[in-house]
């Protein structure tokens, strides 16, 4: 007789979207953990079907692509489950108390400061490559992205729908993840806008300036904007330690 295994545990996984082989999650066990975003990550891959899957451990948001012909939303929330299960059961893998030779742990750092510093470096790097993306997508000039509102993209499970503010006729500009370069674009502003909520704002410029801690300036008028020269070395700057070539500028149409 087959034993059926026990349904996983409640752990407040949640299904946010399911669309064209494109499933967003909700994931709180992972969140502010890069190690248990690594382990959703690789859990994931595992499953048959799966083409992609991106953990984001500061909110706790994960992206799965994956073939519809092959496996289903209801099959990754298990995989899901069962991993925050077994964390919260303590069966995460274990740190090597030996390391194999060659193998050197890196030192331990004070909690506080390796949390202060990814974040940090996390909300910077978010914000520019999102930056770098959407220029590159869409070829628009810099100093229109830099008027960008966080209201003026919109996402949805083709792509990303941008409304460019031009005077006396405002211009909708569509990326699509079908199209070149599309996926990594919405890819890119999706995680920056979840990194830029969870800074407690999801109004004002799409690209704001960061104080030295990685906040908003400004944070009561959600942020102070990048100014179209500073948006321009931005992009160039992403370019260069990509080793591509900065994106291209249509002239205004």
């Amino acid at each position: 007789m087959t034993e059926t295994p026990a349904p996983p545990r409640p752990t407040g996984v949640r299904t946010v979207a399911d669309a064209g082989g494109r499933a967003r999650f909700e994931v709180p066990w992972m969140r502010r953990s890069a190690v248990r975003a690594a382990a959703t990550e690789e859990a994931l891959g595992a499953v048959a079907g799966v083409r992609t899957a991106r953990a984001h451990p500061l909110t706790g948001g994960v992206v799965v692509h994956y073939d519809p012909a092959v496996t289903d939303v209801a099959t990754l929330a298990v995989v899901l489950e069962r991993a925050a299960a077994g964390a919260e059961a303590g069966t995460e893998a274990p740190r090597t108390e030996h390391p194999a030779d060659g193998e050197v742990d890196a030192p331990e750092q004070p909690v506080g400061a390796v949390a202060a510093g990814a974040q940090v470096a996390g909300a910077v790097a978010l914000r520019d490559r999102a930056a770098f993306e959407l220029a590159r997508a869409t070829a628009l000039p810099r100093s229109e992205l830099a008027a960008l509102d966080v209201s003026d993209v919109h996402c949805d499970d083709t792509g990303l729908l941008v409304l460019v503010r031009r005077p006396g006729s405002p211009v909708e500009v569509r990326v699509l993840r079908t199209e070149p370069g599309g996926d990594a674009a919405v890819d890119a502003v999706e995680a920056w806008w979840e990194r830029r909520a969870a800074a407690g704002s999801g109004l004002g410029p799409l690209f704001p300036a960061l104080t030295a801690a990685g906040r908003l300036r400004a944070p009561e008028q959600g942020g102070s904007r990048l100014s179209a020269t500073a948006l321009r070395r931005i992009v160039v700057s992403v370019a260069a330690r990509l080793g591509a070539k900065a994106p291209a500028e249509q002239p205004r149409g």
